[in-house]
């Protein structure tokens, strides 16, 4: 497990898995940002797949910065 960041339509992201869950932050602007939590008792993999799936649907509902 660790941090993972990319970049995607112009946005600073960080997918963040720990241990019963996932995080996925998208940047909007400098100072804000959204987060996708995931909780579950599965494992983190699926977790992250889910936040994956969500911040896709997300992001491109966000303004842009």
């Amino acid at each position: 497990m660790g941090l993972r960041t990319t970049e995607a339509n112009g946005r600073q992201l960080a997918q963040i898995p720990s241990s019963g869950g996932c995080t996925v932050a998208i940047g909007v602007t400098d100072a804000s940002r959204v987060d996708i939590v995931i909780s579950t008792t599965a494992e983190t993999e699926s977790a992250c797949e889910i936040a994956d799936e969500l911040a896709a649907v997300v992001e491109p509902k966000l303004p842009k910065g």
